[in-house]
């Protein structure tokens, strides 16, 4: 279920101010020396990653790639890696692993996709494979004629849709402070959680809830109405005091597949705002939940990388046909 009712006034985009808002996308992979990985934050940028081709030549031999955004400074970024290692010869030999990541604060939304794969006999040299995601931003909220005291309802809605094949962990989460982001510290890579009195948190963990709910009165309400292994939806119900309260917002979205398994979120985390008549918000970022994503579709990304482990098949193929 998507809910789309997020209102927001698009400003100037503030690169400098990492402390107010980011995005955050890392993926890895491999296997008996075989893998790749790759990283973005926004006060770094992309990071790269590590490859190794071939690896372990009497083992098999290795194949691995790595993209992802690579600008500092950015309100959207993905990231993507892929392993394959041949093993005994292909096509039988062949196992591999791939990972995806997207966030975009425009759509308030994240992805992840990690799997890994045995070979056709049995074999999982590429045995991991791991995706995370995170955003943060601050919100300030206009209340028209709210005095000091008037206290206003705020729905706020946290859903994530996902599928688990073989031996799956994830955990999804969203944490939100009143006073700004200041209770999530920023690092050079992404804020981390804390608690404090002024702070709400969802989290979910393999269809179980792990975090708290509506401690310290910022939430004073929530309803849970899907909460399984792979679906979850929670609206609470937040309340701003005064005509322009500060919020600060953060959400992660993280999973890990072991071979043989598959951990597909690219349907998304999503997080919306019910926003009372005449309320309004605008983002330090200038583009929470201000449209569509920016990111490239998830299913784009994973056909991506299933063209790129056949390429590197391919390419065995040859080198491997007498001349």
């Amino acid at each position: 279920m998507v809910l789309a009712i997020a209102i927001l006034a698009a400003g100037e985009i503030h690169p400098a101010r990492a402390d107010l808002f980011g995005v955050y996308t890392t993926v890895s992979g491999g296997g008996q020396g075989c893998g790749a990985g790759y990283t973005y934050s926004t006060p770094n940028g992309g990071s790269g990653g590590q490859s190794t081709t071939p690896s372990f030549s009497d083992f098999g031999d290795c194949t691995n790639t790595f993209t992802g955004t690579a600008a500092p400074g950015l309100t959207s970024a993905f990231a993507q890696a892929g392993e394959s290692m041949n093993f005994g010869g292909p096509p039988n030999g062949l196992m591999s692993a791939s990972q995806n990541a997207a966030t975009d604060l425009r759509s308030a939304s994240m992805h992840t996709f990690a799997n890994a794969t045995l070979d056709a006999n049995g074999n999982g040299g590429i045995s991991t494979s791991y995706a995370e995601t995170r955003l943060w931003d601050t919100l300030t909220f206009s209340i028209p004629g709210a005095a000091d005291s008037t206290v206003t309802q705020v729905n706020v809605e946290f859903t994530a849709d996902g599928t688990l094949v073989g031996k799956p962990t994830h955990i999804a989460a969203l944490s939100l402070a009143s006073g700004g982001v200041g209770c999530f510290p920023a690092n050079s890579d992404a804020p981390s959680f804390c608690t404090n009195p002024n702070t709400a948190n969802w989290a979910w963990s393999e269809g179980q809830f792990v975090g708290e709910f509506g401690n310290g009165g910022l939430v004073t309400a929530w309803n849970v109405s899907q909460n399984t292994s792979t679906n979850l939806d929670v609206i609470g119900t937040l309340s701003l005091v005064g005509a322009n309260p500060v919020i600060g917002l953060w959400a992660g979205l993280s999973i890990y597949s072991v071979v043989p398994g598959t951990t597909d979120f690219s349907n998304t985390a999503n997080i919306n705002f019910q926003l009372p008549s005449g309320v309004t918000f605008t983002s330090a970022s200038g583009q929470f939940g201000a449209g569509p994503s920016a990111v490239p579709e998830p299913s784009s990304v994973v056909l991506l990388a299933g063209g790129l482990c056949l390429a590197a098949l391919i390419r065995r193929r040859l080198s491997a046909t007498p001349r």
